[in-house]
């Protein structure tokens, strides 16, 4: 038994299955337009395959009506019933990608134009999952708009104005008319509600039956300012312009638009300076591309930096550096994340992995030159005092105190670690210099009177009494 997929611009689609093989796909097309011109452009179409169209078997009368079947090459389904099964427009965009990249492909055959529409095309399940395949038919000869009272309005919103007013139509801007209005349907932008099919010919003569607009699409909100979204919806609106002397003619620009706007990253980028909550969202929608593992995690990094979230940053870079280990700049945003999440645990196992991390990077990077050596320095001592490791936060502390005259902070901890490790006259020889260093810069106005005596204070309560 037969079963109605839904009508089209060139008659009805059917589901007809086959024993031991895939379903085949049926037309029936209407006897009044199934003239000699019809059937001479079905026979070239049979004789002439085209790339990703599905072969023509039979084409001819049956119980008063002109079937044309077709072999799939597997499972199929209706482009519109696959569209309608994909969880988001994302998803959607990326099945009409593929329409818009075929579609020069489909335009070398002998008919034009195509009918690009959500029945005219169907997805066949191979190898690499369900693609596109064009269902080809020679367009029907409408010569009134009462032949097309019996579509649906659907069907209608795809037919080019020119088409529904009876005028000479181009067949690239008219395929490029369709392929705009399937992808309007696809972002969720809906016809005109309550329309009958008379009144949806009427306005669609005008060209007013389906205005494209992002605040009637399924995007979120947030996104309807985005440069790749207002960038895409600028290019529908130019393929679907009612005059087709003003509509473009192709489909490249929706393609590069289309793949843009639904590419996690690039959207993300485009939020990211003045909704980095939004874009750490939208990063978060798809699954990692293993060949962007590094730009979407320097991104992600750089968005949780902005937010305070150094935690999620150092995840982020862990994965950029996995992808991508010679990054020595990313490795550098990692040592400085890991830093700000040592500085805020207490002591335990984080702190001690964090540690280690510390120890590896920052060596490396300040040997070869990456990093500054001061603040590295003072990283290490930090994490080697916490270790309890007086000696190693001794050798980084000296090195800072040597290399900036005026570092006392450098210099008291030094002289603490000494007396830790019960170099007593190595510590007092420490102070003596920092009592120095102060009067110095004390004399030289570097530091106020106050400052001077509070330092004096510090290094000489460093023995205990």
């Amino acid at each position: 038994m037969d079963t109605l997929i839904g009508g089209t611009d060139r008659g009805t689609l059917w589901r007809s299955p086959r024993e031991g093989e895939a379903d085949r796909v049926v037309r029936v097309v209407e006897p009044r337009f199934c003239d000699g011109r019809f059937r001479h452009s079905l026979s070239g179409l049979q004789e002439r395959p085209v790339e990703r169209a599905l072969p023509i078997v039979t084409g001819g009368w049956s119980s008063g009506d002109f079937r044309v079947e077709y072999h799939s090459p597997g499972p199929w389904k209706a482009l519109g019933e696959h569209l309608a099964d994909l969880p988001d427009w994302l998803a959607r965009g990326a099945v009409l990608d593929e329409v818009c990249r075929l579609l020069p492909v489909w335009q070398t055959g002998p008919i034009t134009p195509l009918g690009i529409g959500p029945r005219n095309v169907v997805v066949v399940l191979q190898d690499h999952g369900w693609q596109p395949w064009l269902v080809p038919c020679p367009p029907t000869i409408v010569e009134t708009p009462c032949d097309l009272f019996g579509l649906e309005v659907e069907v209608v919103a795809e037919l080019a104005p020119e088409a529904v007013r009876g005028l000479p139509v181009d067949g690239r801007k008219s395929d490029a008319y369709a392929v705009g209005t399937l992808v309007t349907h696809a972002l969720g932008c809906a016809g005109t509600s309550g329309s009958t099919v008379e009144q949806a010919v009427e306005m669609q003569a005008r060209g007013a039956l389906l205005r494209p607009a992002v605040s009637a699409s399924s995007i979120p909100p947030f996104l309807h300012g985005a440069a790749p979204v207002v960038a895409l919806f600028e290019v529908i609106r130019r393929l679907r312009y009612p005059d087709p002397a003003g509509r473009l003619g192709d489909v490249e620009s929706l393609r590069r638009t289309l793949a843009e706007a639904v590419d996690p990253l690039t959207l993300a980028r485009s939020l990211a300076a003045y909704s980095p909550v939004h874009a750490v969202e939208v990063l978060s929608w798809a699954a990692v591309d293993p060949t962007r593992m590094t730009e979407s995690g320097d991104l992600a990094a750089l968005l949780h930096t902005t937010l305070g979230d150094h935690r999620a940053a150092l995840s982020a870079l862990d994965q950029a550096i996995a992808a991508s280990p010679e990054r020595l700049d990313l490795r550098a945003r990692r040592a400085d994340a890991a830093w700000e999440v040592y500085v805020s645990v207490a002591h335990g196992p984080e702190a001690d992995r964090l540690g280690t991390v510390l120890v590896r990077e920052l060596t490396m990077l300040r040997d070869i030159g990456w990093v500054q050596p001061k603040d590295t320095h003072h990283r290490l001592a930090e994490v080697h005092l916490r270790r309890g490791d007086y000696g190693a936060a001794a050798i980084e502390l000296y090195a800072v105190a040597e290399a900036d005259w005026a570092d006392f902070v450098a210099l008291l901890e030094y002289a603490r670690c000494l007396i830790a490790l019960r170099e007593v006259d190595l510590a007092k020889q420490t102070v003596h210099e920092a009592l120095r260093r102060i009067a110095q810069m004390e004399n030289k106005n570097g530091i106020s009177g106050e400052e001077a005596s509070a330092w004096r204070a510090r290094f000489i309560d460093c023995f205990p009494s």
